[in-house]
């Protein structure tokens, strides 16, 4: 199985982690994964690494609190998530034009 891999950011700086690197480290697609930056280098962990033996004690209502701020779009996708995306977008773009007004 690979252990290296070189990729290319899409135009929002976006990078896909192929599947068998993920199966390898056991990361879902609802696994919130916890990014840091090391001299040149990002290093991405499950969001449960990263905490403490006490910490992980607490780890459900943690993960809870992840699940509810991960922001506007959730669990949706499709038409429901485009329609979301479309009014805040509107919303914000309103917000702008009367703050130059």
């Amino acid at each position: 199985m690979k252990s290296a891999l070189i990729t290319r950011p899409n135009d929002k700086g976006q990078i896909v982690i192929p599947k068998d690197m993920t199966e390898q480290l056991g990361i879902g697609n609802k696994i919130p994964l916890h990014l840091v930056v090391m001299g040149n280098s990002i290093c991405i962990y499950p969001a449960w690494r990263a905490l403490s033996a006490i910490e992980r004690e607490r780890a459900p209502s943690y993960m809870k609190i992840l699940e509810k701020t991960r922001g506007a779009w959730g669990d949706d996708s499709g038409e429901s998530l485009k329609k979301k995306k479309r009014t805040l977008e509107l919303s914000a773009s309103k917000k702008r034009r009367l703050a130059w007004s």
